[in-house]
C-alpha cells in the first residue's frame, strides 16, 4: 500500500512561521510615536487586552497555530492593516487601512521642501527621526509665541541611531 506522507503538520509549521514572520515585520515597521518598536506590553494594553504578553510572544515565536479571527482583526487594528494581512493574501502595502489624514499628507508631499525633509528623515534611524519630530514642534511652538518644551538630554532615545548620530557629531 502506498501511503501519502501526512502534510497537515508541516502546513501548520508553515503557517505559524509565516504569521510569526508577518508579526515581526509589523514591529519592525510600524514605530511608536516615540520612534521606536512597540513592546509586547503596549501592544496588549492596545488591543484592550485581548491579546495577552505571552500570547503575543507565542505568536512571534511560531507557536500559535491558528489565532482566532476575533484575535487577528485586534492586532490587524492595532497595526492599521487588514486582517488579510496575516493571511498572506495581502502584501503590507496593500493591506494598510487609510487614515483620515492621508489627504493632508498627500498635500504636503506636494510641497518641495516638505519631500526633501521626508527624504532625509527616511535615511535616519528611529531615534534620529523622534528627534527631528521634537525639534519640529520646539520650533512651531517658539514661531507660534507658545514656549517650547526643549528635550533634556536625558530624556532621549537611546539605542544605536542615537549612538551613530552622536558619533557623528563627535567627528564634526
Amino acid at each position: 500500500m502506498n501511503e501519502m506522507p501526512d502534510t497537515s503538520s508541516e502546513r501548520s509549521y508553515d503557517d505559524r512561521a509565516r504569521l510569526a514572520t508577518l508579526l515581526d515585520h509589523l514591529f519592525e515597521t510600524r514605530l511608536s510615536p516615540r520612534g521606536r518598536p512597540y513592546s509586547l506590553t503596549e501592544v496588549s494594553a492596545g488591543t484592550g487586552g485581548k491579546l495577552t504578553v505571552s500570547y503575543l510572544s507565542a505568536l512571534r515565536k511560531g507557536k500559535v497555530a491558528a489565532p482566532s479571527a476575533d484575535r487577528v482583526q485586534a492586532l490587524a487594528n492595532f497595526f492599521g492593516v487588514r486582517a488579510t494581512y496575516f493571511t498572506g493574501q495581502d502584501s503590507l502595502a496593500e493591506s494598510v487601512v487609510p487614515h483620515d489624514d492621508d489627504d493632508e499628507l498627500r498635500h504636503a508631499l506636494t510641497q518641495p521642501l516638505v519631500r526633501l525633509m521626508a527624504t532625509r528623515a527616511g535615511r535616519l534611524g528611529p531615534a534620529e527621526q523622534a528627534l527631528i519630530l521634537r525639534l519640529m514642534d520646539d520650533a512651531h511652538a517658539l514661531a507660534t509665541g507658545r514656549s517650547a518644551r526643549l528635550p533634556r538630554i536625558d530624556t532621549l532615545p537611546t539605542d544605536e541611531g542615537e549612538r551613530n548620530l552622536k558619533e557623528r557629531h563627535s567627528d564634526e
